[in-house]
């Protein structure tokens, strides 16, 4: 059963990107570029996560679902869909849209305080956003993120089945390990 659920049809994009950063965090050039390079969804870096959309500038729908434990794996309603671990060292993890600004509708992500997080990433409706360079109105991509406590695990590509993310994904790479904190943190 979840903790809490919030969806939002005004989570606005620019770049093709969101954050999930720890406060005073800023996201980093290389975890971007390193998203490309690897399952083309979602990377972690230090104290943050960086998202890449099919939508180049506009609005994605987001459902944020804070959980106690693993959800349920459910693939058949979705185009991508990846997990990999987060830690977050004040326990301080929140939303954030380009250019820094944190959604603070959305709660905090870091639910249950400082330490390691599983997130799992679904979306469907990249290839339908990469159609448009502005996504005006409705959004046509649709993302959720499921949150839980967990100890860190390597990266699980679990599908991606859209042709945005098979562009880029080889899936005889060894999956990415996680971002352990630097030394002091």
């Amino acid at each position: 059963m979840p903790v809490m659920i919030w969806t939002s049809d005004s989570l606005h994009v620019f770049y093709g990107q969101y954050y999930l950063c720890d406060a005073r965090v800023i996201p980093d050039q290389e975890t971007l570029l390193k998203v490309h390079d690897e399952n083309s969804l979602i990377k972690a870096g230090p104290g943050h996560l960086v998202v890449l959309c099919g939508t180049h500038t506009g609005n994605v729908r987001l459902t944020v679902i804070l959980c106690p434990a693993e959800p349920a794996l459910g693939l058949d309603a979705w185009d991508a869909v990846v997990d990999l671990s987060h830690y977050s060292a004040e326990g301080d993890t929140w939303l954030t849209e380009w250019g820094g600004e944190p959604r603070w509708d959305a709660g905090l992500l870091s639910h249950t305080g400082p330490g390691w997080y599983r997130l799992r990433l679904e979306v469907r409706g990249r290839d339908e956003a990469m159609k448009f360079n502005t996504v005006l109105g409705e959004p046509v991509e649709e993302h959720a993120i499921s949150i839980w406590p967990a100890p860190p695990a390597p990266e699980q590509v679990h599908k991606m089945a859209d042709d945005f993310g098979r562009r880029h994904w080889d899936s005889s790479r060894p999956p990415a390990p996680p971002v352990y904190p630097e030394a002091g943190s």
